[in-house]
């Protein structure tokens, strides 16, 4: 019901003369005049300037104008904070981006497993950006060494989090499975229990006995396995199994 401030709104200054001729404007205060100018930016109104006078009286067009003038500079000021607002709020978007950027990047192995005449290294394209790609690997007591490259599906952040999972389904599945079928089967039996719906994503896993060279390998989902002979020269290693990201290097002569 406040006509004036609709009017403002609407882009045009409302000057009332004398209120009580012109009840109809209802200003927000007591007052015998008043004048009502809109506050808003290029794209969005923000609300209405008002100025009150104790007695009848008119506003001239510089009068006006000045008010104006006043109400453009608000709105600038209010501009200003919000977008300072969403400046700091972006900032601290990135630098929690940043920081589970790090904290994935971290939980990749860093150290090389510790199975003599063997090398293993790898490569994720999520050593700079959130993703669902990882690999993992650790030596068993049983002497085995145990592999494994994952990839979960999903956009950057839900990827994350199910990489996170499932790197978690495969550590604390690893030492009640004995040989990699049965890992298999354990984690896809957690992650149907725990995440239903949608796969949890693809997943290449091996053990190695590092004494034999023996290898028991299984696979899942859209990860692509490449194994190779390795070279017979002590000069030149080629890899003895090349996975997406991962590299298993034997470096004996046979």
């Amino acid at each position: 019901g406040q006509l004036a401030d609709l009017e403002a709104l609407l882009g045009r200054a409302v000057a009332i003369e004398d209120t009580m001729l012109a009840k109809a404007w209802r200003p927000p205060e007591e007052c015998r005049a008043a004048l009502c100018v809109p506050i808003s930016t290029a794209t969005m109104p923000l609300g209405t300037l008002w100025l009150f006078a104790n007695s009848p009286r008119k506003y001239t067009p510089i009068e006006a104008n000045v008010v104006e003038i006043v109400a453009g500079r608000i709105a600038s000021e209010l501009d200003r904070a919000s977008l300072m607002r969403e400046l700091a709020q972006s900032q601290q978007v990135r630098r929690q981006w940043q920081r589970a950027v790090q904290w994935q990047r971290q939980r990749l192995p860093q150290v090389e497993p510790l199975a003599d005449g063997w090398q293993v290294a790898g490569w994720s394209p999520t050593a700079d950006r959130l993703g669902g790609e990882f690999f993992d690997w650790e030596v068993l007591p049983s002497g085995e060494m145990a592999v494994s490259l994952a990839r979960a599906e999903g956009q950057l952040l839900d990827a994350s989090h199910a990489a996170a999972t499932l790197r978690g389904m495969l550590r604390s599945t690893l030492p009640l499975s004995r040989d990699p079928r049965q890992l298999l089967h354990r984690v896809n039996d957690v992650a149907w229990r725990s995440s239903p719906g949608e796969p949890t994503g693809s997943l290449i896993h091996v053990r190695l006995t590092p004494e034999t060279g023996d290898l028991r390998l299984v696979a899942t989902g859209g990860l692509a396995e490449l194994i190779i002979p390795h070279s017979r020269t002590a000069e030149h290693f080629e890899p003895w199994l090349t996975l997406q990201g991962l590299r298993i290097v034997h470096e004996r002569n046979v």
